[in-house]
């Protein structure tokens, strides 16, 4: 029976405890994560939109808004996952050698980097209709923290040792491979877009610069530790990782230091400043602490 049906999407059954997999994850509807959250993500502004005139302003109460407020960002997380899910991402099927299918089909580059693009588009920027100015009047401190962590999340999992070595393995498949460097530079040429403009930076902005920042400094000096749940390992030294990130970092820093005399805010100017004292740091640790 499971044979006779292997053809047909609709009762195609897959691993629930995938990672890699963007034909299976929870919650996810359709077989195009981009186009699927991105009709949710235009349904999730009507609801931002409208949220308090549907609960507080008629309850006269403060708590439906604010939970409802907080299940709206945890939605939100769950679409912008689905989508990262397709960057390194790995088709998986159970297949027997008489079916003649592959196991493990790597996410075609042209569908990865347009889920890039839509991350770049709407988990890194354009988040203002996130903030929920009742909420943050009465009840939520740290609110900005909680958007920086929520950005920050799918920029870790993409750049991770896990997703590189799936990326370095896709290379053996497919001869168009999406690749690390590629993935690297499409990152790093979106998040810091404005530095070519001189376009204004504002605050969620420049927290997701600086965790982009964070992170390439952890590839530098961090390794891959073995698990016996991962299938993804490598030896992250002795591979391209080091030398993609170092030199992403040096190009990072050649465009900082050329564009830190456009900005006359003074929060801009201190956030390009420290960013560069951040990489040299990270490229030249024992300089630095000399």
């Amino acid at each position: 029976w499971v044979e006779a049906k292997a053809g047909d999407a609709r009762f195609r059954f897959g691993n629930q405890g995938t990672t890699f997999d963007p034909s299976s994850q929870t919650e996810d509807i359709g077989n195009d994560p981009v186009r699927a959250s991105t009709y949710a993500v235009k349904n999730l502004k009507y609801v931002a939109k409208n949220l308090a005139s549907w609960t507080s302003n008629k309850t006269n109460d403060y708590e439906d808004l604010i939970e409802l407020n907080d299940e709206l960002l945890s939605a939100w997380s769950r679409y912008v996952g689905h989508v990262t899910t397709t960057v390194g991402g790995v088709y998986e099927q159970y297949a027997k050698p008489n079916q003649q299918i592959a196991s493990y089909v790597v996410v075609p580059k042209a569908t990865q980097q347009t889920a890039v693009k839509w991350l770049l588009a709407n988990a890194f920027s354009n988040v203002d209709w996130l903030i929920n100015r009742e909420v943050v009047t009465h009840h939520m401190m740290g609110y900005t923290d909680r958007i920086r962590s929520l950005q920050a999340s799918p920029l870790n999992r993409m750049l991770s040792f896990e997703t590189f070595a799936r990326l370095d393995n896709s290379g053996l498949s497919t001869a168009n491979a999406y690749k690390t460097v590629d993935l690297c530079q499409d990152l790093r040429q979106g998040l810091w877009s404005e530095l070519a403009t001189g376009a204004k930076m504002d605050g969620f902005r420049r927290n997701i610069q600086k965790a982009y920042v964070e992170r390439m400094k952890y590839l530098l000096t961090e390794q891959m530790t073995p698990s016996p749940f991962a299938r993804e390992f490598y030896n992250v030294s002795q591979s391209d990782v080091r030398s993609i990130v170092r030199g992403e970092l040096k190009t990072l820093l050649a465009s900082l230091q050329t564009a830190k005399g456009k900005y006359a805010d003074k929060e801009t100017a201190y956030h390009l400043a420290d960013c560069i004292d951040r990489i040299q740091t990270a490229l030249n640790p024992t300089k630095a602490q000399k």
